[in-house]
């Protein structure tokens, strides 16, 4: 193995057992579990691992996905730095990051209900450094943050993997210091929301479908993971430059809303702009807590924004309010299916309404709507080629048939994109 985590790098710090535990894990020989040193050589490991990951060449794999045996290592190594940090109860000094400002520094390029994002460089590379914001009735609580329950929820969010989960860099240690700030790939396109708003033509219906299947393959994975998200909503499913949607701010909003003020509703208060509780489940509001449950009854809300680009129940001006733990709601409301400017299918529809399911219980599971997901995108494409078939039989038989002319017995034939590669047609009675 061709990379700086060979064998000579625990050589003189661990014991020959220890050495081999490790090796054969970072090979992905052997499981998380298996890798057990003795408390002395714990500390030089933890070092060695940071001295890796410091590296120019784990940063540069770090930035390019693939399946090599490097990039197969350095999946490894996050997860074994998470490991070591909590027996040790340290946060690693490479998780803290100084990153360069940029003109109108004060100034954040993007503004949301909780949080500031600025840009800034790193390594001559533009990030985003996401910051809680600040208001008057928090100061007394920011003073007696001290960062380490933050610190450990990024680390834990900096050894995921998966390509619809955007990856955490670390924490800003530059500025804010007396904030919780975030460090993230800058994304351009800005989240769902954003994004739709700059397409024209609007978005259609198989890409809101691609980035509701994409969303549900990342929940999936955290939910797999044992990790609850807690904040599944619009602003925080970003599209990248390959307009693939990625999850962010994975705990952050709990972190700064349970952790930090210790009044889940108390910001709300400061800003009607988006209400966050529209995303949330019922027993969310009432104080039982977020689970993997919660995030399936807000996936459902999410595509309904997505499919309606309005925010959930904004028809019905149906907003959850909450104030020192007390939810006020009508019970059992829930939005219509939606209509425009994208209509949803039925049965995507019907799984939505599971997921609003009074009872947590009896909500579908995210790899029940990865599957339906999967199965859609196959029952879509086996349509699509009906559908072309019709159309090159048509025009085998009707060489000068116009978009307009006349097919059948009434029915006529209309295009639906000329530019289209494939000029797909749909077949309508008249």
């Amino acid at each position: 193995m061709n990379t700086p985590a060979t064998h000579s790098t625990f050589a003189d710090i661990v014991s020959p057992k220890s050495q081999a535990a490790l090796i054969k894990y970072i090979n992905g020989d052997a499981f998380l579990e298996d890798v057990t040193l003795e408390e002395n050589e714990i500390h030089p490991v933890m070092r060695s691992l940071q001295a890796i990951e410091n590296n120019p060449w784990y940063n540069h794999m770090r930035e390019h996905d693939g399946d090599t045996q490097e990039d197969k290592d350095k999946n490894r190594l996050l997860p074994l730095i998470e490991k070591l940090s909590e027996q040790l109860d340290e946060i690693p000094q490479s998780l803290y990051l100084h990153v360069d400002s940029i003109n109108n520094d004060h100034i954040p390029e993007r503004s949301g209900q909780y949080t500031q994002t600025h840009q800034r460089t790193l390594n001559g590379r533009v990030v985003a450094a996401k910051v809680i914001r600040c208001f008057q009735d928090m100061k007394e609580q920011i003073r007696e943050w001290d960062g380490q329950e933050l610190a450990r929820e990024v680390l834990k969010w900096r050894g995921l993997k998966h390509a619809n989960i955007l990856e955490v860099l670390g924490i800003d240690a530059t500025h804010f210091l007396f904030r919780p700030c975030v460090v993230l790939p800058w994304v351009e396109n800005g989240n769902v929301r954003e994004y739709m708003k700059k397409l024209n033509p609007p978005v259609d219906r198989d890409q809101k479908n691609a980035w509701l299947s994409q969303t549900a393959s990342g929940l999936d994975y955290l939910h797999k993971q044992n990790i609850v998200h807690g904040n599944v909503r619009g602003s925080n499913i970003m599209i990248n430059e390959n307009g693939v949607a990625q999850l962010t701010d994975l705990r952050l909003f709990v972190f700064s809303t349970e952790s930090l003020t210790k009044k889940p509703g108390k910001w709300a208060q400061n800003n009607t702009e988006s209400m966050p509780e529209q995303w949330m489940a019922p027993e969310v509001l009432h104080g039982i807590g977020r689970s993997t449950k919660s995030d399936v009854y807000s996936f459902g809300m999410l595509c309904c924004k997505i499919y309606t680009e309005e925010d959930p129940m904004k028809a019905h001006e149906w907003i959850y309010r909450v104030y020192l733990g007390a939810a006020i709601s009508e019970p059992g409301k829930r939005p219509t299916r939606p209509l425009l400017p994208t209509p949803m299918e039925d049965n995507l529809f019907c799984l939505v309404e599971q997921c609003w399911n009074e009872k947590p219980e009896e909500r579908p599971t995210m790899s029940a709507l990865v599957q339906y997901a999967e199965m859609s995108k196959v029952r879509h494409q086996f349509l699509n080629l009906i559908l072309l078939s019709i159309v090159h039989k048509q025009r085998e038989t009707k060489q000068s048939m116009s978009a307009q002319s006349t097919c059948g017995s009434g029915s006529k034939v209309v295009e639906l994109d000329s530019q289209d590669e494939h000029a797909v047609y749909e077949v309508i009675s008249g």
